[in-house]
């Protein structure tokens, strides 16, 4: 296994570690300390150490990065989110590219003493596990974790009209492309990635399922008519409590979400790679207290190299108005710990949350420029 380093995609691969394990196939798991000690401490659903007989972890030593996640930027008031974002993309564009000796080693190794070997590698990793080409025992297969629906949309680009019925809803959808979506660096980089890898794969794993994307599994077929294609997910464990039952670690967002009525909360919430400045927590803070909406809000930094490591005490404390929790507990929580996914409350969650707050202006700078002083307004008019 050879993820990308980060949340998203760090943690589906290791739920199909375990998956794959439990079957008594021995998995290795590869990447730089620091972020497999991030996974670790933030799986959820089972216990890393349990299954340490049968996945391995090679662990490299944490990259020396020119800029680092932790730098004066992160820290301090008015840096823009999008200088922040732009910043950790490429630490983790220099993290995997960095990776294709140590993985390389490994490989070679594994393929030594292994009758077969199967390197799954998610499709942002290409440029780590190249040299499988000299490996005559070794297939590789590219792992997606993003839905069936963004890998055709995104891959299909200006060729869609010519990929689905000239009737469908699709083609009258304003529907994103990369550039719009991600820098220029960091398109640039996948499509790198996406082109090395067309020669070395031998077939495509999704983190989804047929019952949710069962027409777009079909389709994204097409793009890869040569290959073979898997839906095996959902991979995040589902539990699914008693809605009596008692349990004491259950998260307080959780708790607190069981008292709301349905379909009556927002979520907000920007991610692992997003750190917001002061300046636009306020604004976000003021459009969430006027509309007087219900909400949970997800309030913490981007992610720190240091997660997960219990002698570190470097961490920025996200500040809100002064008495501002106080003021919206009646109908808002904030969250600043590590949330747990929506899975951890089963399909009951879709009850309570009305819907996601979309707000793009956290991966790219909005195409009118939009200041952050227009934020609470601009919330305002979304909600």
């Amino acid at each position: 296994m050879v993820p990308f380093p980060a949340q998203g995609h760090l943690n589906q691969l290791l739920h199909l570690s375990r998956l794959i394990s439990a079957y008594n196939i021995p998995v290795h798991f590869l990447g730089y300390e620091n972020h497999i000690r991030q996974a670790k401490h933030r799986v959820h659903g089972w216990d890393t150490i349990t299954t340490s007989n049968s996945i391995h972890f090679h662990e490299f030593p944490a990259p020396k990065f020119h800029v680092s996640p932790n730098s004066k930027l992160m820290a301090t008031t008015t840096a823009s989110s999008v200088e922040s974002r732009s910043e950790i993309v490429t630490n983790q564009i220099h993290a995997s590219v960095g990776l294709h000796e140590p993985v390389s080693l490994i490989l070679h190794e594994l393929s030594r003493k292994a009758r077969r070997l199967i390197v799954v590698h998610d499709v942002l990793k290409a440029s780590s596990v190249q040299d499988i080409r000299t490996l005559s025992n070794t297939e590789a297969y590219v792992f997606h974790s993003t839905s069936c629906f963004t890998t055709f949309v995104h891959t299909a680009g200006k060729n869609l009209p010519q990929l689905v019925p000239t009737d469908s809803q699709l083609l009258k959808l304003d529907l994103p492309i990369p550039d719009n979506c991600f820098s220029p660096d960091f398109v640039s980089f996948i499509r790198k990635q996406i082109a090395s890898c067309q020669n070395l794969l031998s077939g495509h794993i999704y983190d989804t399922c047929k019952d949710v994307e069962g027409k777009f599994f079909e389709l994204v077929k097409l793009l890869f008519p040569e290959k073979f294609q898997w839906a095996l997910g959902p991979l995040i464990p589902v539990v699914f409590p008693e809605r009596n039952s008692s349990n004491v670690d259950r998260h307080k967002c959780l708790e607190w979400l069981d008292k709301q009525a349905p379909n009556s909360v927002i979520l907000v919430s920007f991610g692992t790679s997003v750190s917001l400045s002061e300046e636009q927590i306020k604004e976000l803070a003021i459009g969430l207290e006027q509309r007087q909406y219900k909400f949970i809000w997800v309030l913490r930094d981007a992610d720190r190299d240091n997660e997960g490591d219990s002698t570190s005490r470097d961490e920025r404390r996200v500040y809100l108005p002064k008495g501002y929790e106080e003021m919206v507990k009646a109908r808002g929580i904030v969250v600043r710990d590590w949330a747990p996914p929506i899975g951890d409350s089963g399909a009951l969650v879709n009850r309570w949350i009305s819907k996601p707050l979309r707000m793009e202006f956290m991966h790219r700078k909005h195409q009118y420029g939009s200041s952050n002083s227009s934020l609470a307004n601009a919330l305002r008019s979304t909600m």
